[in-house]
């Protein structure tokens, strides 16, 4: 197994690229001599997607890493996420990419989904309301119930692990004032 000066090391430094990969452990390679990028339009729809994607998750690792660690041996957490949210990102004919946060996903089982949930903002808090019954087979009341808020105009999120049960019916997150 290759490792660095100072150990293994994910990203590029010159002209090395070291990559980690939960198969294959640590490895280190060299940029391609010469780099020809078409360009075409196909290509800029999915680095804008792409693009989205990862800024939107480098903000929620946090939370991505606890509800989607562990799920599979050949993925990591933010892979994971990345195919879940990929085609959930609108692009313009500028390229300008919008996630359609709505549909996002960044947890992933057999439980269902809360029923009915709604939430509404308030200076400094987030207040999410559900249907505190679980259906036959779906989940039991005594199930953990994990939040994240995300800004978007800030870029900013806010995880809140194990806030509430789900026979609670809901739960209030805090935030910064100014969100």
């Amino acid at each position: 197994m290759i490792q660095g000066i100072l150990g293994p090391f994910s990203g590029k430094v010159g002209p090395v690229v070291g990559c980690i990969c939960r198969r294959k452990g640590f490895y280190v390679r060299s940029l391609p001599a010469q780099y020809h990028d078409a360009k075409t339009p196909a290509q800029l729809r999915n680095r804008a997607r792409m693009r989205a994607v990862m800024e939107f998750l480098s903000v929620a690792k946090g939370f991505v890493n606890h509800t989607l660690g562990g799920q599979t041996e050949r993925m990591t957490a933010t892979n994971v996420a990345t195919r879940l949210n990929f085609h959930k990102v609108e692009v313009g004919e500028d390229y300008v990419a919008r996630i359609r946060y709505g549909e996002v996903r960044l947890s992933e089982g057999g439980l269902s989904e809360l029923a009915g949930c709604v939430g509404v903002a308030t200076r400094g808090c987030v207040t999410l309301c559900w249907e505190g019954m679980a259906c036959v087979g779906c989940g039991s009341t005594e199930d953990g119930v994990d939040v994240f808020v995300y800004d978007e105009t800030r870029h900013l999120g806010r995880c809140a692990m194990g806030v509430a049960k789900r026979g609670d019916g809901g739960c209030v997150v805090r935030v910064p004032e100014e969100w």
